[in-house]
């Protein structure tokens, strides 16, 4: 029996039966001819089996190469993956899952992740977008990178990083009547159609307690599930209503007017990381990133 049968052998012989002479198998090895002869007796030799006929100084392959071939073209492409994996864990990690409530998710994340796909375009994301009341089931199952999400809510402090507090916004429909207005307070929407999010929410609990301030009962007309759908909402021209800056921005160019509201109200976002890993080198990137875009909008000022 010759020589144990290696890795290099099966690259030439599949080199072989890709680029069909020792001479092309040679360049796409970048190996001189005579190695790849070798290296083919050899793994012949260890397998007691002829894998080529030669006949007129050509190299046909035999029955037996035919089987061998399709057998290793699975081993090989299961190694071109692992060989993919490896190379993302050696720049980047290869892959981020990030949770994210939906100021976050429509008002911040956009630029942060647009910006790291252009540094490091081999970086895969997925970004699930949840109503902040499905945080929460989401966390146990510790199956993400990063959380990016409004506070308060239940979760380890020292795995939750400051890092938002932005103010609410009055929104109105371009050419609204109250656009004229620098700031508007809860008694000028009095009898104007509101848009609010269900009773449950956070979110409605802060606005009703700044109408209540001003002993006003807003005239609510519409209630939607989240802050982005009012504010789509509010651009066809729905109604008015009151939501976080973050998202109040992301939807400006769609048809909003954006005013200071008071009483003020404040809105506060954390990102949560794992328990049990540290924080890769492109989940600090990431944070990175979102904070610069953050301090660039000035939101909270």
């Amino acid at each position: 029996m010759g020589r144990m049968i290696n890795l290099r052998q099966l690259e030439a012989f599949r080199a072989l039966m890709l680029a069909g002479t020792t001479v092309k198998a040679a360049a796409v090895l970048g190996v001189s001819q005579p190695v790849v002869s070798r290296l083919i007796s050899d793994l012949e030799l260890r397998t007691g089996i002829q894998l080529f006929s030669r006949a007129k100084g050509r190299l046909k392959p035999t029955v037996e190469a035919d089987l061998l071939y399709r057998e290793l073209e699975r081993a090989f492409v299961g190694l071109d993956q692992i060989d993919s994996f490896m190379k993302g864990i050696k720049t980047v990690g290869g892959k981020l899952s990030i949770i994210a409530t939906m100021p976050m998710a429509h008002g911040i994340l956009p630029h942060a992740i647009s910006r790291m796909r252009r540094e490091v375009p081999d970086l895969d994301f997925t970004l699930r977008t949840v109503l902040s009341r499905d945080v929460r089931a989401l966390l146990d199952t510790q199956q993400f990178d990063l959380a990016f999400t409004n506070f308060p809510i239940d979760y380890p402090s020292a795995y939750s990083l400051e890092f938002l507090r932005a103010n609410g916004v009055c929104i109105l429909p371009l050419g609204h009547e109250l656009a004229s207005r620098s700031v508007l307070t809860a008694l000028d929407l009095a009898d104007v159609p509101f848009i609010a999010m269900p009773p449950e929410t956070r979110h409605r609990q802060k606005v009703d307690s700044a109408f209540m301030q001003s002993d006003i009962v807003p005239n609510i007309t519409v209630q939607a599930q989240s802050g982005a759908i009012i504010c789509e909402l509010v651009a066809a021209g729905a109604g008015v209503s009151v939501v976080d800056e973050v998202t109040a921005s992301a939807f400006a160019t769609k048809g909003l007017e954006l005013r200071p509201f008071l009483p003020k109200l404040t809105y506060e976002f954390r990102i949560l990381v794992p328990l049990q890993r540290e924080k890769s080198r492109q989940t600090e990137k990431l944070i990175k990133y979102a904070r610069e875009y953050v301090a660039q909008a000035g939101f909270g000022t």
